[in-house]
C-alpha cells in the first residue's frame, strides 16, 4: 500500500471535524465520505491519513443544494471555501501499488518460510456469528433508545444455600468446583454449580450495605437519566455463616479480559455500521462518570455484553478524574485514554456542559499528554497493521508456525525460542480479541512456577546444569546470563525471523509482553 493525495471531487466528512467538511459536502451527492484517522507526513508534506466510510444521505437535503446551484453565487461561494480548505489541509489515503505493465516474464516465486499458519475456518465463522449477534442487539437498543426490560431473581434454594455454607471465604485456594479472582477491592468467587451468579464476601455488614447503595444509586441515575446502552447487575446480599456475602447476577460479557473488552471497543469504534451506536454509549459513560464520580474506569470494567450493552460490574472506586483520566489504578486508563483520537475534541466540549470549573481545568490540562500519547499508538498500529497485512492474519487466533528455522546456532536458545512460541500458541487457541488492529497482544507472565520461567529455566539447566538468574546483587562476577537478558535476546530473534512484531519486557510485574 502506498500513500496517494485525496482526489480534489471527494468528500471529507463531517465526523472528521474539519470545517473543509462543510463545503466538501455541498458538491457531494453520494454517501462516500472519507474520514480523517490520524495525522501523517507524505514527501515531507504534513497533513491527515483518511478512510472511506458510508453516511446517510438526506434527499432534500440534495434537492436543495441542486435548487441553490441556480443563484450561481452559492456555488461559487462553497467552490473557493473548498479550494482554500484543500490548500490548506492535505489528505492522503492508501492505495494498493499495482505492477506496471507490460510485466517482465513472470519468474517462478522463491519458496518462503510460512511464519503463519492459516486461519481456521470453524473459528472464522463462530466469531462472525457472534460479532452479528452482538451487531443485530447493538443496532436495535440504539434505534428504539432503550435497553431490554430484565428481572433477576436472586432468590437462592436450600441446596445452594448449604454449598455457600461449606465455603472458607477467606481461603480462595480452598475452593473445589469453581474459581476466585481478584475484582477492584474484593475478591470474586465464581462456583461451577450456579453459573449465572457470582460471590463477593464482605468485611462487615457496613462495607456490604455501602456496596449495596453504590450500585442502586447507579441504578438510579442510570434510570432517571436514560442512560439505556448501561446495564446495572442485579445485586443483593445475603448472610452466610454470619458472614456478609453480596451476591451479583453475573453478566453473559462479550470478552472476559482487559485485551479482549479493549478490542471490542475498538471494532465498534472501527465499524461504520456501530459508530454513531458507539458515541452515544460514550456519550452514557460521560455523564454517569460526571454523576457518580465512578472511578475505576478501565476496558474489563466497562465491558461490552452479548446483548449489546455497557455492564458497570465493579463500582466500588470512585474518583471524578480518576474515571476521566486515569482510571482507579492511576495508569493511561479512564475515559478519556479509551476513545479514538478524533473524538476527543467533541467528548471534552461534552465534558464542559457536565463538569464543574475545577474539574474541567484539570481535565483540559491533561488533554494535549493523552492527545500525544494516542498519536505514538497511532504510528505503533500503523506498523502493526502492516505487520499483519505482510503475514496474512486475519484472524487473531491464528497460531505461529511452530516449526522454527534456526535463528540460533546456540542449541539452548534455539530450544528456548521454541519453547515460548509453543507457550504463545497456546495463548492465541484462548485469546478473546476480535480487533486485530489492537494487536494479538499475548502477556506471558513470568513468576516462579509459572509455565514461561518454569521452561526457560528447565531448558537453560539441561544444557548448562544451573539457573538464569534474576540479578547480581550478591555476585556481579557470575557469568551466568540474566533471564530477562535471554529472554530479549530470544524474542529479538523471534522478531528478525518475522515470528513476532515486537515485545515489551515489564521486569517490575514480571511479565513480557508480545505482539504477534
Amino acid at each position: 500500500m502506498i500513500m496517494t493525495p485525496l482526489s480534489f471531487n471527494k468528500a471529507i466528512s463531517f465526523n472528521s471535524g474539519m470545517s473543509v467538511a462543510f463545503f466538501d459536502a455541498y458538491f457531494s451527492f453520494s454517501g462516500r465520505k472519507y474520514r480523517v484517522i490520524a495525522p501523517c507526513t507524505v514527501n515531507g508534506i504534513n497533513g491527515h491519513h483518511v478512510e472511506e466510510i458510508q453516511v446517510k444521505q438526506s434527499i432534500p437535503l440534495n434537492i436543495l443544494k441542486v435548487a441553490s446551484f441556480i443563484t450561481g453565487v452559492v456555488p461559487l461561494i462553497m467552490f473557493v471555501g473548498k479550494l482554500i480548505g484543500r490548500h490548506k489541509h492535505a489528505f492522503f489515503i492508501n492505495q494498493p501499488v499495482t505492477p506496471s505493465k507490460p510485466q517482465v516474464k513472470p519468474q517462478k516465486k522463491a519458496a518462503h518460510k510460512v511464519v503463519v499458519l492459516a486461519a481456521n475456518p470453524q473459528k472464522i465463522q463462530e466469531r462472525t456469528a457472534a460479532i452479528e449477534h452482538f451487531k443485530n442487539n447493538a443496532l436495535c437498543i440504539f434505534n428504539n433508545k432503550a435497553g431490554a426490560e430484565k428481572t433477576f431473581d436472586l432468590t437462592l434454594d436450600e441446596q445452594q444455600k448449604i454449598i455457600l455454607e461449606k465455603i472458607n471465604w477467606d481461603n480462595p485456594r480452598a475452593l473445589e468446583g469453581g474459581k476466585v479472582v481478584r475484582g477492584g477491592c474484593n475478591r470474586v468467587f465464581f462456583l461451577d454449580c450456579m453459573p449465572h451468579v457470582v460471590f463477593k464476601p464482605m468485611d462487615d455488614f457496613q462495607k456490604a450495605q455501602e456496596y449495596i447503595d453504590v450500585v442502586e444509586r447507579a441504578r438510579e441515575v442510570v434510570n432517571k437519566k436514560n442512560l439505556y446502552t448501561i446495564r446495572i447487575p442485579a445485586t443483593d446480599v445475603i448472610e452466610v455463616n454470619e458472614r456478609c456475602v453480596i451476591i451479583q447476577e453475573k453478566m453473559d460479557l462479550f470478552a472476559g479480559s482487559y485485551a479482549g473488552q479493549k478490542g471490542m471497543h475498538a471494532y465498534c469504534w472501527n465499524d461504520p455500521e456501530l459508530r454513531e451506536y458507539t458515541k452515544i454509549v460514550y456519550s452514557h459513560l460521560l455523564t454517569f462518570i460526571s454523576t457518580t464520580n465512578f472511578g475505576d474506569v478501565k476496558y474489563d470494567n466497562i465491558p461490552f455484553t452479548r446483548e449489546g450493552q455497557i455492564a458497570l460490574i465493579d463500582l466500588d472506586e470512585t474518583s471524578l478524574v480518576g474515571g476521566l483520566l486515569r482510571g482507579a489504578a492511576g495508569k493511561n486508563n479512564g475515559f478519556f485514554n479509551s476513545i479514538p483520537l478524533d473524538m476527543m475534541d467533541y467528548y471534552c466540549e461534552e465534558a464542559k456542559s457536565q463538569l464543574d470549573g475545577k474539574s474541567y481545568q484539570a481535565l483540559n490540562a491533561e488533554i494535549p499528554k493523552i492527545k500525544n500519547r494516542l498519536n505514538r499508538k497511532i504510528v505503533k498500529r500503523e506498523a502493526y497493521l502492516k505487520y499483519l497485512s505482510s503475514h496474512e492474519i486475519e484472524e487473531a487466533t491464528q497460531k505461529i508456525n511452530p516449526d522454527l528455522p534456526v535463528i540460533f546456532a546456540d542449541a539452548c536458545r534455539q530450544q528456548i525460542a521454541k519453547a515460548m512460541v509453543e507457550l504463545l500458541n497456546d495463548e492465541l487457541e484462548k485469546t478473546d480479541n476480535y480487533a486485530l488492529s489492537e494487536g494479538r497482544t499475548i502477556e506471558l507472565r513470568a513468576n516462579i512456577g509459572d509455565p514461561l520461567t518454569a521452561q526457560v529455566q528447565n531448558v537453560w539447566k539441561s544444557h548448562h546444569g544451573k539457573a538464569l538468574l534474576y540479578n547480581k546483587l550478591c555476585n556481579p562476577d557470575d557469568p551466568t546470563p540474566l533471564f530477562e537478558t535471554v529472554i530479549s535476546e530470544v524474542a529479538t530473534a523471534l522478531i528478525n525471523a518475522g515470528f513476532i512484531h515486537r515485545y515489551k519486557i515489564i521486569p517490575h510485574y514480571h511479565y513480557a509482553k508480545i505482539a504477534c
